[in-house]
């Protein structure tokens, strides 16, 4: 934190900034269930970068960014969402859930004094981070492009476009939101189904028969008022019940 104001002040004597891009990031696959030492020493390191890190230098260029009228660019993810749970990271998907809450609160404090706080999520992009993840896992690669309507990894030339709009005058009216910059990951549901795991159930149709039990039942209840008749106490299904009555093998990542 110290160093991120003194990064500011340093900044200060060269001239007013008016936009900043909280772009630094780190990912670490592990999940919850590994060695005590490995798994703490990665949720400290991807929280204090990802998340802390954000926090810092926002809070250090706060008071440029008033008296600019400046805007704010957070970089989030679809994990921002949700979780993708191969390879799994907690850390990583609490840091990007943190960052867009953090995006929303900022927007929502700072909207009358003109500064505009906004996200970009992007989804599957193909950079250094994720490299070895490419190179030795393929299979976990056709499935993120499988769900992927645009069928490719994203590039960092693809991220640029969203960001000068949200930190140009294009967005003038534009705040606490996060532009989705994943191919279109997002728009498609379910999540793609990983190895070993099996066929989901078909959604649409569970709510379908859930929503009929429940027309049903106010049909029901409608005849027996009409009639003067007593309810039967076993008669009520409850659509949680009805939509639970199959319940799917594999979720959205």
């Amino acid at each position: 934190r110290e160093d991120c104001a003194a990064v500011a002040q340093k900044i200060a004597g060269i001239g007013p900034v008016s936009i900043l891009v909280n772009n630094a990031g780190i990912v670490r696959r592990n999940g919850m269930t590994g060695a005590d030492a490995d798994v703490i020493k990665d949720w400290q390191d991807v929280i204090d970068v990802n998340l802390n890190g954000v926090f810092n230098v926002t809070h250090a260029f706060l008071k440029p960014l008033r008296e600019t009228r400046g805007r704010i660019v957070n970089i989030g993810s679809i994990q921002s969402f949700v979780h993708v749970r191969t390879p799994s990271s907690p850390a990583y998907t609490a840091s990007k859930h943190g960052v867009l809450g953090f995006t929303r609160a900022l927007a929502a404090e700072l909207g009358k004094e003109g500064v505009r706080v906004n996200a970009i999520g992007p989804g599957f992009i193909a950079t250094p981070l994720n490299a070895n993840a490419r190179a030795t896992n393929p299979e976990l690669v056709k499935s993120f492009m499988d769900h992927t309507p645009l069928g490719r990894a994203g590039t960092a030339e693809d991220i640029v476009g969203p960001a000068i709009f949200l930190a140009s005058d294009l967005s003038a009216y534009v705040t606490g939101s996060i532009v989705m910059a994943d191919g279109g990951y997002r728009a498609v549901y379910p999540g793609p189904c990983l190895p070993n795991c099996r066929t989901q159930p078909n959604r649409a149709r569970l709510r379908a028969r859930a929503f009929s039990a429940s027309t049903s039942r106010c049909w029901r209840q409608r005849n027996w008022l009409a009639s003067g008749s007593t309810r039967p106490r076993n008669s009520r299904k409850s659509l949680a019940q009805a939509a639970q009555s199959k319940r799917p093998t594999c979720l959205p990542v």
